[in-house]
């Protein structure tokens, strides 16, 4: 019966042998079943080998136009598939976040290894030697003044030594009290100008000037009295005449009363004097009165107007108009220029050629940042700098070509009662973050560094091994002080408990 039940199941299992067989999509020879087709997917599947469409029917050793690569030359990249193929460079590429290894193909986008800097303590990473360098607020080295720029310095907060500079720009001018300068002195019949001008109290630049115009002066009538036969007069000296009238003589008298006129005598001719004089200009003439006076009665004989002529102009310092510098490669110019100090007009005018600069320039001064130094150029085309170098000895944070330097900080908190800071990793404790407050103090610790600022009572607790003070804020768990009992004859030095075994012993009465 057991061997009946044997030979069943070894027909069975080669019945359902050739029935799988004859199902199979490969099978030609058996007819009578339908052949199975495989289906696709219309991506691309690859490795390193090549690309092909994998079969979707459930027979995943099936592929379709499988092919090798194709245009990996020029960019690494397949031309029908996409896939990536690279190689990389061993030297390091980085920036002041991360480093990584680039790819050959020169694609910036494509990379390995990228990874954040390690080992920052010394400013200079562990992996792949970048000097990153972190630094703190400018400070004021010498202060800007309006003649001169002013000098700021940076240090690296990291305890490096690396530094930078920088020029500030020159600041306002100091306006000191205002100044008044005459240009045209006023007269009886002219009004006067004069500047109101502004100079800098520090460097004396003049910062502004204001023109105004003053009132003529009032005519000087103090003079003698001009007199003539009929009459008399005050003349001022612009040619004005006032209080005017005729003789007036007493009876019995040949003088008048007023101006002292005698009419019986025969005038007396004096010299020649000089009148209303007007200085010429180089734009206008002068001119001047000669008048001849009585010496007796000083009436006024005969008076005759000269006219002067014209003077030159007055040549001033040359001064240079339309002037363009000289560049690297061009010749400059400028005009050289004369005009009259009086009048203002021009005199000459003389074109000037300067030669151009000898090539290109650079600044002698380093520029820096964390990533190295060079030489900026000074002259108006826009130039590579040159010299560019990696910082070198930056063992003591500084430079030892540009005097940059470079500072990390230790990421633990130094903190006291006043408040908290970096130590830079150095290990100059003098180099350290800008102290900060504490922050949230109103559960008595620093939200930011963890600084706990409790306040205890005065009054000492104890029990009988220790001593110690409470918190005086809401933290009645916080104690201040605690330690043990330093007895001394049976009572405590610091908070006068007293040793309860130290008691004095009880003895027994003993009867007689």
């Amino acid at each position: 019966m057991k061997n009946k039940f044997l030979r069943f199941l070894v027909i069975a299992a080669l019945l359902l042998f050739a029935l799988t067989f004859i199902a199979s999509c490969g099978d030609d020879a058996v007819t009578e079943q339908p052949q199975h087709t495989h289906t696709f997917v219309e991506t691309w599947s690859y490795d390193a080998n090549g690309h092909w469409k994998a079969a979707n029917c459930g027979h995943n050793d099936q592929k379709a136009e499988f092919s090798a690569h194709i245009g990996m030359a020029e960019d690494h990249v397949c031309d029908v598939c996409g896939w990536v193929s690279h190689t990389f460079s061993e030297a390091w590429q980085h920036d002041d976040a991360k480093h990584w290894h680039p790819a050959d193909c020169n694609n910036d986008g494509h990379r390995t290894g990228t990874a954040a800097h390690e080992g920052l303590d010394d400013c200079k990473c562990d992996v792949c030697d970048r000097v990153v360098h972190k630094f703190g607020e400018w400070e004021t080295v010498t202060a800007a003044t309006c003649v001169e720029q002013g000098l700021e310095k940076r240090v690296c907060e990291r305890g490096c030594g690396a530094s930078e500079t920088r020029a500030t720009a020159t600041v306002a001018h100091t306006a000191g009290d205002v100044t008044v300068e005459v240009t045209k002195a006023p007269t009886c019949t002219e009004g006067g100008t004069y500047d109101e001008v502004i100079y800098c109290s520090v460097c004396g630049a003049e910062i502004s000037r204001t023109e105004k115009t003053s009132e003529p002066n009032a005519h000087d009538f103090s003079g003698e009295w001009v007199r003539t036969e009929e009459k008399h007069f005050k003349r001022c000296a612009c040619g004005e005449i006032s209080e005017e009238g005729s003789h007036e003589y007493p009876e019995g008298e040949t003088a008048c009363s007023v101006c002292s006129y005698s009419w019986h005598n025969e005038h007396t001719e004096g010299n020649v004097v000089i009148e209303n004089e007007k200085a010429p200009t180089c734009t206008a003439e002068g001119s001047y009165d000669e008048v001849v006076y009585c010496t007796v009665c000083q009436a006024e004989l005969k008076r005759e107007t000269k006219v002067v002529p014209t003077v030159d102009h007055t040549e001033g310092e040359p001064v240079r108009e339309n002037e363009k510098a000289p560049t690297c490669t061009e010749a400059g110019s400028y005009d050289e220029v004369t005009y009259c100090t009086e009048c203002n007009a021009e005199l000459t005018r003389t074109p000037v050629t300067t030669e151009a600069a000898s090539g290109h320039t650079y600044s002698e001064q380093w520029t820096k940042d964390e990533t190295g130094h060079w030489h900026e150029c000074t002259c108006e085309h826009a130039l590579e700098p040159k010299d560019f170098g990696e910082h070198v000895g930056m063992e003591d944070c500084v430079c030892d070509v540009c005097g940059y330097e470079s500072h990390s900080f230790s990421d633990t908190w130094i903190y006291n009662e006043d408040g908290h800071w970096h130590i830079a990793d150095c290990g100059d404790a003098t180099h350290k973050t800008e102290r900060e407050e504490h922050v949230g103090m109103e559960d008595c610790v620093c939200d930011v560094c963890g600084y706990a600022g409790h306040t205890y009572t005065e009054e000492w607790q104890h029990d009988e091994s220790h001593h110690w003070h409470d918190a005086a804020c809401d933290h009645k768990n916080e104690r201040s002080e605690y330690e043990k009992h330093d007895f001394d004859g049976g009572i405590c030095k610091d908070c006068g408990y007293k040793d309860p075994s130290d008691a004095p012993v009880e003895l027994p009465i003993i009867p007689a």
